[in-house]
């Protein structure tokens, strides 16, 4: 086995991790950060509501003023402990997450729903059949022809 290069064990620069920062969804990156750190400053964190050009939908952003701490951190965590992962959120974690994301309290029915999309227990909307078709029947079906 050949050894490893030194540069493939090498903790990434800062300016890449700048650089590739600057193309995160910094509400997403937050919640990311604040799962491995449980920052309060990142928790405080408010978020706006915006609606993206050519959308109908609504989308929670960071407000200007506080975008640069949010990358300074993530910059900082990935220099100094890249790798490390936290255990995974309990529910109430996650909800509490959600809640920082949206910056409202989601419904029982969001919250249900968000647990189940972050997969941690499995993934129940998974389909499966109750009774399978024969082989032949499943040879000449396309999903395509049902179009």
């Amino acid at each position: 086995m050949a050894p490893i290069a030194a540069a493939e064990t090498a903790r990434p620069e800062e300016a890449f991790l700048r650089r590739v920062v600057e193309h995160a969804d910094l509400n997403a990156l937050r919640l990311a950060l604040y799962q491995q750190t449980h920052d309060p400053e990142l928790a405080a964190t408010p978020v706006v509501a915006q609606v993206r050009e050519g959308s109908p939908f609504r989308e929670r952003v960071i407000p200007e003023t506080h975008r640069e701490m949010v990358k300074d951190k993530a910059v900082a965590f990935l220099l100094g402990r890249a790798g490390a992962a936290s255990a995974t959120p309990t529910r109430e974690e996650a909800a509490r997450m959600m809640e920082m994301f949206a910056g409202e309290a989601p419904s029982q029915a969001h919250l249900d729903y968000g647990w189940e999309d972050l997969a941690f227990e499995g993934f129940p909307r998974a389909a499966a059949w109750r009774e399978k078709p024969p082989a032949d029947v499943l040879r000449r079906f396309s999903v395509y022809a049902c179009l």
